[in-house]
């Protein structure tokens, strides 16, 4: 079963609109991910870009520490009907943060574990909070 086929079961049920859910869906899950990312001097949190029908080509320049900073308030703009959204950071170490490829050895700091991962997102900030799709969209269904 397809991630549309569920939204729309889901919507049907709760006699609430395909389009509110998914966009609650793809804001919660990207502002779960913004959340998510660690944050030393804030960039990493702030390069996470949200676009409409193509990725994101340029950095955003900007740093995000708190929570809810420009890169969540973007989301919440840019998501506001049925399309396909973009979540890129396209800063060089979001694969290694995400992937635990910081390695072992001489370039391990106190910020990272000696397993590869950052001590902040042990799990990575994305493949955790997809692993929660189904429970975002029955939330969403709910309201």
């Amino acid at each position: 079963m397809s991630f549309a086929s569920d939204v729309e079961r889901i919507a049907g049920k709760m006699e609430t609109s395909v389009e509110k859910v998914a966009a609650g869906v793809f804001i919660k899950l990207f502002q779960s991910v913004i959340q998510a990312t660690p944050v030393d001097t804030g960039r990493l949190r702030g390069e996470w870009q949200t676009t409409k029908k193509s990725k994101a080509t340029a950095l955003a320049n900007r740093k995000q520490i708190k929570n809810f900073g420009p890169s969540s308030q973007q989301a919440k703009k840019v998501i506001n009907d049925p399309d396909v959204y973009y979540l890129t950071n396209l800063m060089p170490y979001a694969h290694t943060v995400e992937y635990g490829k910081y390695g072992k050895g001489p370039g391990v700091t106190e910020k990272t574990a000696g397993t590869g991962f950052s001590i902040q997102a042990p799990r990575g900030m994305i493949r955790i909070n997809v692993k929660r799709i189904k429970r975002l969209v029955k939330r969403e269904a709910a309201k």
